[in-house]
């Protein structure tokens, strides 16, 4: 089973922050979790760029523009 952790908010961080400063006590940086989907895209996508494969971004905003306006 997947278990995904949703991330804290800037505002929640910087409340929390706040608090255990002002509390003197520290927070322990919580785990995220991927599912093995998630994982196997980012070490594929590393993978990509370890072998050169990078597309740079204004040629990936072309072919999105191309894609969803035609043009």
């Amino acid at each position: 089973m997947d278990t995904l952790i949703k991330s804290p908010s800037a505002k929640d961080t910087l409340l929390t922050e706040k608090g255990c400063d002002e509390k003197q006590i520290f927070s322990q940086e919580d785990e995220t979790y991927f599912t093995k989907a998630q994982i196997d895209t980012i070490k594929k996508g590393i993978e990509q760029a370890d072998n050169g494969l990078l597309i740079p971004y204004t040629e990936v905003r072309k072919k999105a523009r191309e894609i969803l306006c035609g043009n």
